[in-house]
C-alpha cells in the first residue's frame, strides 16, 4: 500500500525532478491507439511496477517467502497520481515512466533509511509536513470552490465597482519637495511650493505642461525636468489620496496642487473613458475570487488567539515568518510612486 510519506515527498516536487532528469522523455509523444488499448487491458489488481531485490511489506503477494519483491499495482500507482493532482501536481501523461522510475528510488531509500523511521525528529517532521499538506489541500478546495464566478456576479461586481474600471489619459507636473544636498529643506519646500502653485495657475490660464515643467525646475535649480505625458493610466494605478478628485474631473479639467510624500503634482485629465465590461471580465473574476478565498481562510484563522511567551520569543515577533501555513495573495493593481 501507498505510504503517505511518499505521497507527501513527490508532492512537493517529484515530477519536476524526474522530468529535469530524463528531459528527453519530457517530450515523448501520446499513447498511440495500440498502447490506449493495451493500458485499459491491465486491470486494477494487475502489477504495474515489481521491484526486485526489495522487500518491504510485499512478500505474501509473490507467493514466496523467500522472493524479495515488491510489488505495486495499477490501483496503487493511479492512487499516487490522483494524490499528486490533489496536491497542485498533475501528472502529464508522459511523465508516468518518470514518475514510476522516481518512486522506485524512493522505496530503496525507504528501505535504508527505515531505522531513522522511529526516531522522534523523523515524526516532528511529518507531522508539520502533514499540518501543511492539509492546509494546502484545503486551500486549493477553497480555490476551486470559489474559482469561477456566476455571470451575475460578474454583473454585479462592474456595476458596484465601474469607478474602479475607468482609463485617463493625463499629464501632470512633477515638483519635488526636497532638494538634493541642500542646507536648508524647510526653505527649498516653501520655495517649491510656491513654485507649485504659481505653475497651477498658469496651468488653469492654458500654458503648456513641458514648458511649465521646465521652467518650475529651471526655476528651483533643478537638472533633467521629467516629461509630462502620462500616457493612459487606470484610476486604481492613481495613489489613493488622488483618485477621488482626479476621478470627478471632466476632460480638461486640473487638479489642485497636490502634496505627495515626495512631490508636489498638478494633474491634467486629457481624455477619460470606462472599459466596458466585456473587457475586464477575466479581472473581475479573479478579483471576487481572490476576495472569497481571502475571507474565507480569514474565517478560519479568525477565532483563533495565540499568545506567545514574551520570556521566550523576543517581543516584537519577525516581518517575515516562516510559511507554515498558506496564505491569500493579494495581486491587485500597484499605487503609482515617485
Amino acid at each position: 500500500m501507498l505510504q503517505m510519506l511518499f505521497t507527501l515527498v513527490l508532492a512537493v516536487g517529484l515530477v519536476a525532478e524526474c522530468q529535469d532528469r530524463n528531459p528527453e522523455r519530457s517530450s515523448a509523444p501520446p499513447h498511440s491507439e495500440e498502447a490506449i488499448r493495451q493500458l485499459k487491458s491491465v486491470k486494477p489488481e494487475d502489477p504495474v511496477i515489481t521491484v526486485s531485490g526489495l522487500c518491504r511489506d510485499n512478500e505474501a503477494k509473490t507467493g514466496d517467502s523467500t522472493a524479495c519483491k515488491t510489488i505495486v499495482t495499477r490501483e496503487q500507482f493511479e492512487r499516487l497520481i490522483a494524490a499528486l493532482k490533489t496536491a497542485g501536481q498533475p501528472v502529464p501523461e508522459n511523465g508516468l515512466p518518470q514518475l514510476a522510475q522516481a518512486y522506485v528510488d524512493l522505496l530503496a531509500y525507504e528501505e535504508a533509511a527505515r531505522p531513522t523511521a522511529d526516531s522522534p525528529e523523523f515524526r516532528d517532521l511529518m507531522d508539520l509536513i502533514r499540518l501543511r499538506t492539509l492546509s494546502e489541500i484545503h486551500r486549493r478546495s477553497l480555490q476551486a470552490k470559489y474559482g469561477t464566478p456566476s455571470p451575475q456576479d460578474i454583473d454585479a461586481y462592474y456595476s458596484q465597482h465601474i469607478a474602479n474600471f475607468t482609463d485617463l489619459k493625463l499629464h501632470r507636473i512633477l515638483i519635488p519637495r526636497r532638494k538634493p544636498s541642500t542646507g536648508d529643506a524647510g526653505d527649498y519646500e516653501k520655495e517649491a511650493l510656491k513654485v507649485a502653485n504659481d505653475s497651477r495657475e498658469r496651468a488653469a490660464q492654458g500654458a503648456d505642461f513641458d514648458q511649465l515643467q521646465r521652467q518650475a525646475y529651471a526655476a528651483l535649480g533643478l537638472p533633467s525636468p521629467p516629461g509630462t505625458d502620462m500616457g493612459v493610466r487606470r484610476i486604481t494605478n492613481l495613489l489613493p489620496e488622488v483618485r477621488g478628485e482626479i476621478l470627478a474631473l471632466s476632460a480638461g479639467g486640473l487638479s489642485k496642487v497636490e502634496q505627495e510624500a515626495y512631490s508636489f503634482v498638478i494633474y491634467r485629465v486629457d481624455e477619460k473613458s470606462v472599459l466596458p465590461k466585456e473587457a475586464v471580465k477575466d479581472e473581475i473574476s479573479r478579483e471576487i475570487s481572490r476576495e472569497r478565498l481571502e475571507r474565507a481562510l480569514k474565517e478560519i484563522t479568525s477565532g483563533v488567539h495565540p499568545e506567545f511567551n514574551e520570556q521566550y520569543f523576543p517581543p516584537a515577533l519577525p516581518s517575515n515568518p516562516p510559511a507554515l501555513a498558506p496564505t491569500a495573495s493579494q495581486q491587485g493593481p500597484k499605487p503609482m510612486q515617485e
